[in-house]
């Protein structure tokens, strides 16, 4: 019994310091990370200061528009895996973007050092932000990937946890649901699937009405389609590979 219980209390002080070598590690990773973008940011301002950036008119990027909980990390891996580079999910600029979830040309602005330096985007904040970034690279392309809605929401519950708690929207998520409900949508329960359900809806319609008429610049491709992968790669005249499921 005693060596049982030492031997307790030797596997609590191996988890215990685990735990605690792992924070320390995710701390010094998301230190270096924000550094790194403190870089890229200074290096952005002399090239925007003595004209050395390219013409934004010529320059194509790729941006998906499907809502999170639509594969996207799935999208960012395929066209990883097409040989561009990618962005998925920007968390190390949430800090100066909370104070302009309501301005997505602000937001656009802060992100403009990634969106010169990458050629894929794709999750918050991105999807609510194609109209700004259409007009300022017209030659771009964007990808709405599409997701049964009930499946949709059930992920995003999951995700988010809404069964044992509410949930606070970053302020990545907000800069897209607040274009759809400009009040006070920031915490959420597990009632309000109607109406994640409803923006869902509306941001799909939203974002095909604002493209029709435009030519080629926008794909609507459904997540559970079997030709996804070939779907995306004929849209961007690229050629096909096999398509990951992040």
């Amino acid at each position: 019994m005693q060596m049982n219980g030492q031997l307790e209390s030797v596997m609590n002080q191996r988890t215990w310091s685990s735990q605690i070598t792992g924070k320390i590690r995710l701390r010094l990773y998301n230190a270096r990370l924000r550094g790194w973008w403190w870089m890229l940011q200074q290096r952005h301002r002399v090239k925007k200061r003595f004209g050395l950036l390219p013409d934004a008119a010529e320059r194509r990027i790729v941006i998906g528009l499907g809502m999170h909980r639509t594969g996207t990390k799935s999208l960012c891996a395929y066209l990883r895996n097409l040989g561009l580079r990618d962005i998925h999910w920007p968390w190390w600029c949430d800090r100066q973007v909370s104070g302009l979830v309501n301005d997505p040309e602000g937001v656009v602005g802060i992100l403009e050092p990634l969106l010169y330096n990458y050629d894929c985007f794709a999750d918050f904040p991105f999807p609510g932000l194609y109209r700004v970034l259409d007009r300022r690279f017209p030659n771009s392309r964007f990808i709405l990937v599409r997701r049964d809605p009930a499946s949709w929401v059930r992920s995003v519950q999951k995700h988010w946890e809404l069964e044992t708690s509410a949930y606070r929207l970053h302020p990545f998520e907000e800069v897209v649901y607040r274009r759809y409900e400009p009040s006070d949508l920031n915490l959420l329960t597990i009632n309000d699937a109607p109406t994640l359900i409803s923006k869902f809806a509306q941001h799909a319609e939203e974002v095909q009405a604002y493209f029709d008429g435009t030519g080629d610049k926008l794909l609507v491709v459904d997540l559970e389609d079997d030709r996804i992968n070939a779907r995306i790669s004929e849209f961007l005249g690229m050629r096909v590979r096999p398509y990951p499921h992040a």
